[in-house]
């Protein structure tokens, strides 16, 4: 049985601005793990997987139209489906993203000014069609 994923374009996707943000990558989980059997032997399973990284992003500070623009990018993104382009400021790098998160969740700060923290995962490479030249900071088909 054959599963052929959605492959967008990367030319396609858009690109999400933030205003000053921190951002902290979130570690890669190990492909071991370890149980103990009936008959208490430590036991190991290996398993082979493309590990996708992921961050947490918080804005602290958003105006109310600054807001609404990111509620209106999450929705042309159907929340978790459509990939985007993303420029992780920390790293200095062009990554192929989604939203991981059921809803986006704004606190408010004072009249009209909201903060935000959300959650990223990578695309899986084989989403990206990479149609962009080679010396673009995006990368495609392979990882970073």
């Amino acid at each position: 049985m054959t599963i052929e994923l959605m492959a967008y374009k990367s030319t396609e996707l858009a690109t999400l601005v933030l205003p000053p943000c921190t951002v902290e990558e979130i570690s890669v989980s190990d492909n071991v793990i370890q149980f103990t059997s009936r008959s208490r032997l430590s036991q190991y399973l290996y398993y082979d997987g493309y590990f996708l990284r992921g961050w947490v992003v918080t804005v602290p500070h958003l105006t109310t139209a600054q807001k609404a623009s990111l509620e209106t990018f999450w929705r042309a993104r159907n929340g978790r489906v459509v990939p985007f382009k993303w420029y992780d400021t920390s790293s200095s790098e062009g990554v192929f993203v989604r939203f991981i998160m059921e809803k986006l969740a704004f606190r408010p700060i004072f009249l009209g000014h909201w903060s935000c923290t959300f959650e990223l995962q990578e695309a899986h490479p084989l989403e990206i069609d990479n149609e962009e030249s080679s010396g673009s900071p995006w990368f495609g088909g392979g990882g970073v």
